[in-house]
């Protein structure tokens, strides 16, 4: 026989030389195959849901209030990375959330009271001089508040 007509049988495929072990893995094998499509299709399951609570967190972090309407058009339109910036900025386009203004006052604040106290500001006001010597009840405490500030109390 020419190597040219090699048949199946001639080749030996399997590392065992008891074909008769091999024929009985057959349904040993099957049993795998089936577990192993049943976990993957398990599997599958879970990343979708995975993906789904993602989008909905996602969704939640952009501070979007939608109903199921809006949240399936904001689904089917959405194109790319589902981050909490780029969901609101589909749904600021559909009209379903109001642009978030980029100078928010209580941010501007918030950022100065920051800045000042990094510089080793007080961010707490003292009251000014003229404040205390309107507060005080008698002139026992306007001498106290005037020493405190060093001025003069001679003519008390």
């Amino acid at each position: 026989m020419s190597t040219a007509q090699t048949t199946n049988a001639d080749l030996d495929l399997d590392d065992d030389d008891d074909d008769d072990n091999s024929q009985s893995d057959v349904p040993s094998l099957r049993k795998e195959v089936k577990r192993l499509s049943k976990e993957n299709r398990r599997l599958a399951g879970l990343e979708t849901e995975n993906a789904s609570l993602k989008t909905t967190l996602a969704i939640r972090d952009a501070g979007l209030t939608l109903n199921d309407r809006q949240l399936k058009a904001l689904l089917a339109t959405h194109d790319g990375e589902s981050t909490p910036e780029l969901l609101r900025k589909t749904a600021e386009e559909l009209g379903f959330a109001e642009p978030i203004p980029d100078n928010d006052p209580a941010d501007e604040a918030a950022h100065s009271q920051l800045e000042a106290a990094r510089k080793g500001a007080s961010t707490v006001s003292q009251p000014s001089y003229e404040d205390e010597i309107a507060a005080a009840k008698d002139k026992d405490e306007v001498i106290a508040i005037a020493r405190k500030h060093g001025r003069p109390v001679d003519g008390f």
